[in-house]
């Protein structure tokens, strides 16, 4: 995020690198945020970007190198994010319908994360064979550095198995060495496929709102649908005591699924991967 933020810096203010801390005063601020918006930027992403340079900012008064501050009168608040979710009939739709044999591996990938709690992208493309243990898939959030945990629920067993019963028809990360770039091709495959089956073309960020709207819908507590997802919850001093039981994660993401096949979970089309 700081790195993010720095080249935003560089692209607000082409003189950014040689700037002091004084001269970042209110009115760089509001270039700052300018120049976000003609590029494009949500509020949202600016005041993320803003809150980095903030945290620099008082980092560098804790250690005496200024004492300047352009903070004290900027506001950073959030705006209320556009909702990204998908009705029961698209999302059955995605993870029902027969794929094109060119689009099998990725929308096959797409299916798996929205059974896998709508696993953020990042932690999918660095998910392993090894990660599989026990049923469950054990990683690291990218995000949080925090270990994570998620059980395998029959639909993305039946996924699993039909791919030779691991990841490796998918290991983005021996394809992709970044992640963006498989992010691209997963949404480039999903929004074919999306046009294929005649729904508005989607991304897989949908798949991760869906899931939690649905789970807020069929009545599941914000803090177990917070613990599925694996935001941080309550206090963070708290957080820190507790030992997480992620049995009502399990059972949260059983009951959305229940939820959308409406009866007895049915086995989603997975059809072998190629060789």
């Amino acid at each position: 995020m700081y790195q993010t933020a720095r080249r935003a810096c560089v692209l607000a203010d082409p003189q950014f690198e040689n700037r002091t801390f004084d001269e970042i005063t209110n009115a760089w601020l509001l270039k700052f945020r300018q120049s976000g918006e003609r590029h494009g930027n949500c509020t949202n992403t600016i005041n993320i970007r803003l809150r980095c340079i903030r945290a620099v900012f008082n980092y560098a008064r804790k250690m005496e190198y200024t004492t300047a501050y352009p903070f004290s009168r900027e506001k950073i608040k959030n705006t209320d994010i556009i909702h990204r979710d998908l009705t029961n009939e698209q999302i059955i739709n995605l993870i029902t319908a027969p794929v094109p044999p060119e689009l099998h591996t990725s929308i096959t990938a797409c299916r798996l994360i929205f059974f896998l709690i709508g696993i953020n992208c990042k932690d999918f493309h660095s998910l392993k064979p090894s990660d599989i243990q026990h049923g469950r898939v054990d990683y690291i959030r990218a995000k949080t550095h925090k270990a994570y945990s998620i059980k395998i629920q029959p639909e993305a067993a039946a996924i699993l198995k039909a791919n030779t019963g691991c990841l490796r028809a998918f290991l983005p990360c021996e394809r992709y060495s970044d992640h963006r770039d498989y992010l691209k091709r997963l949404n480039s495959d999903l929004a074919a496929f999306c046009k294929h089956i005649k729904i508005p073309a989607r991304t897989t960020n949908w798949l991760r709102h869906s899931w939690a709207t649905l789970a807020w819908r069929i009545g599941i507590p914000i803090d177990t649908i917070s613990l599925a997802l694996g935001h941080s919850f309550g206090l963070n001093i708290t957080n820190g005591y507790i030992q997480k039981d992620l049995s009502a994660a399990d059972a949260a993401n059983r009951k959305v699924l229940d939820y959308i096949y409406q009866t007895t979970p049915k086995q989603p089309l997975a059809t072998p991967s190629s060789p």
